[in-house]
């Protein structure tokens, strides 16, 4: 399967690209099934502006995967402490924009 890069922005479709094809444009909502593996699960979503830790309240009434996805659509690692079934805390060590993706 070829390499597939994803990149983000707030205010342009998102663009996908395989190698040696043509770009094409989805859907965020479709970028977000692809990384929650297409399940019905209750998923939340949230951007955010350079920041060094954000605070959640996604309502799914569990303890969701977290997914980060920065600005140039590579996804990080931040520290993720659930606070309650609806509420978790992410910490990264610089700050920087992005998107959090709840399943």
């Amino acid at each position: 399967m070829p390499d597939i890069q994803v990149q983000i922005s707030q205010s342009q479709p998102i663009e996908l690209s395989v190698e040696q094809a043509q770009p094409i444009n989805v859907k965020l909502a479709d970028v977000i099934k692809v990384i929650t593996g297409g399940s019905n699960d209750k998923t939340y979503s949230q951007s955010f502006i350079t920041q060094t830790s954000v605070v959640v309240n996604h309502a799914l009434n569990k303890r969701p995967a977290v997914t980060i996805i920065n600005s140039a659509g590579d996804e990080v690692v931040g520290e993720v402490t659930h606070m309650t079934v609806n509420t978790l805390i992410i910490v990264f060590s610089a700050a920087f924009s992005g998107m959090i993706v709840c399943n």
